[in-house]
């Protein structure tokens, strides 16, 4: 069921899977920013069991739109550094490869990729 909704969003999953890892990754840090630092101000004890939610949801977060996001993130990398290649021989070569993120990135990703594969007079394997 989560991999269904997950697979209707193809072409969002990267800027989705950033924003929850870095938004985990921001409750995390407060919530151990107050419990390290901002407990032993006045009232600071009052709050320490909403910095510990903080800290718990903010490593779900991660824990789960993490691997994700850095599995994207590594594919966007992919693409990037293939459209910034200057050889022919090696685009060639490494053309697989961008296909191959392509598709996983899907959306806007593929459209990029095939026009960047257009301007260069190479054909994508389909």
């Amino acid at each position: 069921m989560v991999s269904e909704l997950w697979a209707k969003y193809r072409g969002k999953q990267l800027h989705i899977s950033a924003t929850v890892t870095f938004a985990g990754l921001t409750l995390l840090l407060f919530g151990v920013l107050h419990v390290t630092f901002l407990t032993e101000f006045t009232g600071g004890e009052e709050m320490t069991a909403a910095a510990i939610t903080l800290i718990v949801v903010g490593a779900i977060l991660m824990f789960i739109a993490g691997p994700e996001f850095y599995r994207l993130n590594t594919e966007a990398s992919i693409i990037k550094e293939l459209t910034a290649l200057t050889s022919e021989a090696e685009l060639r070569r490494r053309k697989s490869e961008g296909d191959q993120a392509a598709v996983e990135l899907g959306g806007g990703w593929e459209q990029r990729w095939d026009d960047f594969l257009k301007q260069k007079g190479l054909k994508r394997k389909r």
